[in-house]
């Protein structure tokens, strides 16, 4: 990414103040969307949960993004992954880093068992792991007027890796409609293409070169489109190999392990596994699920992720690291500085001084803090919430299952959300991008032998919006274009 595109908002601003425009451009979009057949699979509120397809929803335009920004975020991307990597195998700093959660919460404590046993278990030394990561970042703008991005969330169970390509010939229709030009790409419209490959790459490393890969996903995966068009994908890459999608109910009513520790489904036998549920607790209704995502682990299948690398993705994992002194013991003084530019200010609220004084910044001035518990994607709190609930915490063992970062004020941008395929809203409104980067990397026991930054997607919401949240639908997607 060497360079931004010569557009500024003037040219979008020109487009937003023609109604003939907008609708013009949102019928070549809207078109374009069917074309592709840019759908998600939703389902109904009722007892029935009748699955229905809806068009996914999608800001008209690309959101714009200056290019240093986005040079901050690719670049941080491999950094990520070696401390990931590093500090997963070191089991004394992420029990004692949990100690506090695992006391409060039952789902982070069940899995944290499974972390223990297997890293008893498991000879990690010569065993080959793979994680697909996903960082979430929104840009802030310092006093004076630098854009800068700051982390939001990191995770190694991100969805979202497949809409990049769809979204990109929607935006050549509708940018055209608008007679905007660009020089430069979205960047990483390959992400499913580059993914493909690097499943292909870890599925030959496994012992049995006749092995499948399965996709494990929750039931009601509204998703599926990005699994199906990655399986497409991997078979034009190599026929050979057979991907299979499966629930991870289906999965644990089937599994079992063969005399070599195989991974096998309905008998059919597994080299990679990729994860893509299991990080919620409703997404295990019985025992039986639970004990079907531990067999994984000791199988020898390239589970991705495994649990060693689920169970530092968690934000107390984050919070400890951002102490000081705490992150160079996993990797050097650079890599280090360039992590820490892109976290926000993490804060115990773990019982003790520390944890006190927090909270008490918290009750104080609520508005300047998030409230963040450890689920992936999580339950997050805000203004006169982060105030009732640590009040109602105080002196409790609970407080210490969550941790108070600061709030991040936003860059505003202006957009089109497009949310119906059927006349569609088409009012202008003012928008917060939250950044979405997509990694890989590909390890022998301490060693790293593939560490890649794949591209990025975004998430728009409404100014004013807390919280991006797939229930809801309160966000649109769409591609970044740096300027």
């Amino acid at each position: 990414m060497s360079s931004g595109n010569s557009i500024t908002e003037h040219h979008f601003e020109n487009v937003f103040q023609s109604e003939e425009l907008l609708k013009k451009c949102s019928t070549s979009a809207i078109e374009e969307a069917k074309k592709q057949n840019f759908f998600f699979q939703w389902y109904d509120d009722d007892e029935s949960r009748k699955p229905y397809d809806k068009m996914a929803p999608f800001c008209l335009f690309p959101s714009r993004i200056p290019v240093d920004v986005m040079r901050r975020v690719n670049q941080v991307c491999p950094e990520f992954h070696k401390l990931h990597h590093n500090v997963s195998f070191d089991f004394d700093f992420v029990k004692k880093g949990l100690d506090s959660v695992t006391k409060a919460d039952w789902f982070i404590e069940k899995l944290f068992g499974i972390y223990e046993r297997a890293s008893k278990a498991v000879n990690r030394e010569d065993r080959y792991e793979l994680s697909i990561t996903r960082a979430d970042y929104m840009v802030t703008k310092t006093a004076e007027g630098i854009q800068l991005p700051k982390l939001l969330e990191w995770s190694v169970s991100g969805w979202g890796f497949g809409v990049a390509s769809f979204l990109e010939q929607i935006y050549k229709r509708s940018l055209q409609e608008a007679k905007i030009r660009f020089e430069q790409g979205f960047g990483g419209t390959d992400m499913t293409l580059r993914l493909a490959k690097m499943f292909i790459k870890t599925l030959k490393l496994h012992n049995n070169s006749n092995a499948g890969i399965l996709i494990v996903v929750c039931e009601h995966y509204f998703g599926l489109i990005e699994c199906y068009d990655l399986k497409d994908k991997i078979f034009k890459i190599d026929h050979d190999v057979f991907v299979d999608i499966l629930t991870l109910q289906e999965v644990s009513k089937n599994v079992t392990l063969g005399g070599q520790k195989e991974l096998l489904v309905n008998g059919r036998e597994y080299g990679v596994v990729f994860l893509l549920t299991g990080f919620e607790e409703h997404e295990y209704q019985t025992e039986q699920d639970w004990f079907a995502r531990e067999l994984m682990e000791y199988s020898t299948a390239i589970l991705c992720p495994n649990i060693f690398h689920s169970i530092v993705e968690l934000n107390k994992i984050m919070e400890v690291m951002s102490r000081p002194k705490h992150m160079e013991k996993y990797v050097d003084d650079a890599e280090a500085r360039l992590i820490r530019n892109a976290l926000v200010k993490y804060r115990t609220l773990e019982q003790g001084n520390a944890g006190d004084m927090n909270a008490k910044l918290g009750i104080t001035n609520p508005h300047e803090y998030v409230l963040k518990d450890q689920r992936e994607g999580g339950v997050k709190y805000f203004r006169e919430d982060v105030k009732e609930i640590l009040e109602n915490l105080q002196g409790t063992h609970e407080r210490g299952q969550y941790i108070l970062v600061d709030y991040i004020k936003p860059v505003v941008g202006k957009n089109v959300m497009i949310f119906s395929d059927e006349n569609p809203d088409l009012t202008v409104v003012n928008t917060v991008t939250e950044i979405a980067t997509f990694g890989a990397f590909l390890t022998k026991g301490r060693n790293i032998l593939a560490n890649e930054c794949f591209g990025n997607i975004s998430r728009t919401k409404n100014y004013g919006v807390d919280a991006i949240s797939t229930s809801k639908g309160n966000f649109a997607l769409d591609l970044i274009l740096t300027t």
